[in-house]
């Protein structure tokens, strides 16, 4: 399985947030009996570089790939929950949340992890 077929199943709502400043962002993996599993993270930087890296990890964990020579089995759950989303079909949500300021980004992560109740952190 390649990227590309990864990506086929995540739709991505930027919402009102640019994505060029800090943001928190929001996976979130629907399976086909009506169940999500979510994960919050932080871009302090923004960009497209961080939500590729977990597509990078998926599509490792998928093909056989270690996560690092020095961590081969480092992957995160919701690198796990991404690779199933792929095999299964299901469909998966990547949102961005809110901009904020640097110097708030972990506890505002914080905060939508509890209030989105992530199982995936």
């Amino acid at each position: 399985m390649n990227k590309q077929q990864i990506w086929k199943q995540v739709t991505f709502d930027p919402g009102e947030c640019n994505i060029w400043a800090p943001v928190i962002y929001h996976w979130q993996v629907r399976r086909a009996d009506g169940t999500t599993h979510d994960y919050v993270g932080k871009a302090p930087n923004g960009s497209t570089r961080t939500w590729n890296a977990y597509i990078d990890n998926a599509f490792k964990l998928l093909n056989g790939v270690p996560y690092r020579p020095d961590l081969p089995d480092g992957f995160k759950s919701i690198h796990h929950a991404l690779a199933d989303a792929a095999i299964q079909g299901w469909d998966v949500l990547l949102r961005l949340v809110e901009n904020c300021p640097l110097e708030d980004i972990e506890t505002r992560r914080r905060h939508w992890v509890t209030t989105l109740e992530c199982d995936l952190n």
